[in-house]
């Protein structure tokens, strides 16, 4: 149980006004071996400073006149001593004041056994069967004892039989025969008799990081249902390059082996779906040590002949028009758009105008007025090829024309303009939406629907065209028609005009979504909106300008617009 000193300072101090604080310490225990450790508690002691309670003190544990603690605010210590025998502990305190004190008292230890405390590392923790596994002992520590003195033994399976006899060696090295996880067991005894027992952990495996797994195949280009050659003589066991391999396949990356063990490093197989295969190639050394590689491999559809598709930035100019001609839309299932090679005849007439190239986007002016089908005939890297063609009118017009590039919806768009009087308009209607939503006829929900008759729009917004240019007002579709008499006038818009206005009949829809919408119109008639209403009706209803080809007749007035869908055109003033 613990013991409590008063120890007061003896010198007299009566002409100093300046006390020594009242040292108070309580031991427990007060006697002791070298296991233990004693607690020395000051916080008893008495300050006796008019300035304050805080004391601080420093400790001389073994009597050897040097502090083994600088001076603290702590007011509880412990220490433990190591060797036996009556240690003279020798403690200062000092007040706020800088009064202090000194004292000392004894404490008996005598001798103690502590087990010992072992620590034991695996290098490496993981390996195979033919791993030399360092087990090492060498940091262990005794408190009485030196590393010399202690006896070690191994138990190496886990198993609880002790596979070597205690010996001083604190280290061994031990290959394991079969593969699992172990739990190396230790043993360590002191002198005393003492002993104390770990364990620590070891993987052992089959596996063999130096055995080089690799393959290859060809052709690069994988298809389904064509045979693919696949090729491991590549791999090699750098420790004995001379033996030979045995080689197995899982061709989806599962957890079952699609072959047995074979002695060929080359397989022929044919995959059957469409996707990313993730192939693994596991290889066995002659003894028994294993490896594996995984590599992902693009399955293709067996080539598909390409799909053709252009679009022009305008399908009616004249003589001095640049048409546009864009084939970015064009899509194969093996072979990148920028890749393929591209073949224009510009006439439609079966004469290629230029060879085959690269290039995905061609300009081209053409010297006679006319109705051509410019044809594009494209080829993959495959051989696989396509054609498709559009219609283009070439007119006798001498009317400036011209072409702007801005970003749409979901792509930059490129679309002609024309110079008609002191106006600027599309030379054809506006598409900027995604061409899955264009129409709800799947029949003529293709490319070249798109760019011949544009998109259908609810009331459009003032964001809708380019910046710049705007959507008509009632006027400026007056202007356009002011520049030719009305008895020429709708055949001067229409596509080989001498307008170049290219007027397409894009129909119109009702309805008050797209899946919702119905169509109705398209190559008859088509609808334009203005931004201009009525002062004195609802905002909602809009002058609307109707084309219908049959007749050849154009129908103007203020209508309701709520669930409509028309066409757009751009303008803007010169």
């Amino acid at each position: 149980m613990p013991v409590i000193y008063l120890l007061a300072g003896s010198c007299d101090r009566s002409e100093d006004p300046v006390q020594a604080p009242v040292i108070l310490i309580s031991v427990s225990p007060d006697a002791g071996n070298t296991t233990q450790t004693f607690f020395f508690d000051l916080s008893g002691s008495e300050s006796r400073s008019s300035r304050g309670t805080r004391l601080f003190s420093r400790w001389d544990w073994d009597g050897d006149g040097q502090w083994d603690t600088p001076l603290t605010r702590l007011l509880k210590y412990e220490h433990r001593y190591y060797a036996p025998g009556t240690w003279r502990l020798r403690i200062e305190m000092v007040n706020l004041d800088g009064g202090s004190d000194t004292a000392s008292f004894t404490v008996p230890v005598e001798r103690g056994y502590s087990a010992p405390r072992p620590k034991l590392t695996v290098e490496p923790s993981e390996g195979h069967i033919y791993t030399q596994f360092l087990l090492d002992a060498s940091q262990t520590l005794d408190d009485e004892d030196s590393l010399d003195q202690l006896s070690f033994r191994w138990d190496y399976e886990s198993d609880g039989t002790w596979d070597t006899q205690p010996d001083h060696i604190a280290h061994t090295i031990h290959r394991f025969s079969e593969a699992g996880f172990y739990q190396v067991g230790l043993e360590v005894k002191d002198p005393a008799g003492l002993i104390t027992r770990i364990k620590a952990p070891v993987t052992v495996t089959l596996e063999d990081p130096r055995l080089i797994a690799s393959f290859r195949w060809s052709p690069d280009s994988v298809t389904n249902d064509t045979a693919i050659t696949l090729d491991a003589s590549a791999s090699i066991d750098p420790d004995f390059p001379d033996k030979p391999l045995q080689y197995r396949w899982n061709w989806n990356n599962d957890a079952f082996w699609d072959t047995e063990w074979l002695t060929d490093p080359v397989i022929i197989h044919y995959f059957d779906e469409v996707a990313f295969s993730f192939v693994k190639l596991e290889v066995k050394s002659h003894r028994g040590l294993l490896n594996d590689t995984l590599q992902k491999i693009r399955v293709y559809h067996r080539n598909v002949p390409p799909r053709a598709a252009f679009g022009v930035s305008t399908q009616t100019g004249n003589l001095r028009t640049q048409f546009r001609f864009d084939g970015w839309f064009c899509r194969d299932y093996e072979s990148a758009t920028s890749k393929m090679f591209y073949r224009w005849d510009f006439e439609g007439d079966g004469r290629y105008d230029t060879e085959p190239t690269h290039d995905v986007v061609v300009l081209h002016s053409y010297d006679h007025p006319g109705v051509y089908q410019p044809t594009l005939e494209l080829t993959d890297l495959s051989g696989g090829t396509d054609t498709c063609s559009t219609t283009v009118w070439v007119s006798n017009g001498t009317n400036q024309t011209d072409m702007i590039r801005y970003a749409g919806q979901f792509t930059y768009e490129n679309i002609g303009t024309v110079l008609i009087g002191d106006q600027w308009w599309f030379s054809r209607n506006l598409s900027t939406q995604d061409t899955t939503k264009f129409y709800l006829q799947t029949s003529i929900n293709g490319w070249e629907r798109y760019y011949e008759y544009g998109n259908l729009y609810t009331v459009p917004g003032a964001t809708t065209c380019p910046e710049g240019w705007r959507i008509p007002s009632k006027e400026d579709w007056a202007r356009l028609f002011s520049n030719y008499d009305e008895e020429e006038l709708f055949d001067a818009l229409l596509p080989g005009g001498l307008s170049d206005f290219g007027l397409m009949m894009g129909g119109r829809a009702t309805g008050f979504s797209i899946p919702s919408a119905t169509l109705a119109g398209l190559g008859r008639e088509a609808t334009f909106w203005t931004t201009s209403h009525p002062l004195s009706a609802e905002p909602s209803n809009k002058w609307i300008v109707t084309f219908y080809l049959a007749g050849k007749s154009i129908s103007q007035g203020y209508n309701p617009s709520e669930g409509k869908w028309y066409s757009v055109r751009c303008v803007k003033d010169r």
